[in-house]
C-alpha cells in the first residue's frame, strides 16, 4: 500500500520493486564490503515482503469463487 494515499500497488509494481531489490541486493552483497553486505540484507528483507504480497494475492485470485 502506498504510505501516504492509502492506494494498493498492483502486482506488476510489486513484481518490478522485488526483481530491483534482488538485483541491487546481489550487487551489493558481491562487493565483498561489510557494510554494503549489510544493505544487500536489508534489501532482501524487503523484498521477500514484496515476494510475500505477491503470493498474498496471487492466493486470493486462485481462492476467489
Amino acid at each position: 500500500m502506498l504510505r501516504y494515499n492509502r492506494i494498493d500497488l498492483s502486482v506488476e509494481t510489486l513484481t518490478i520493486c522485488s526483481n530491483k531489490l534482488g538485483y541491487y541486493a546481489a550487487r551489493l552483497d558481491g562487493s565483498g564490503a561489510d557494510e554494503h553486505k549489510a544493505w544487500g540484507a536489508k534489501l532482501i528483507y524487503l523484498k521477500a515482503l514484496c515476494d510475500s504480497a505477491i503470493a498474498r494475492r496471487a492466493e486470493a485470485v486462485w481462492r476467489a469463487p
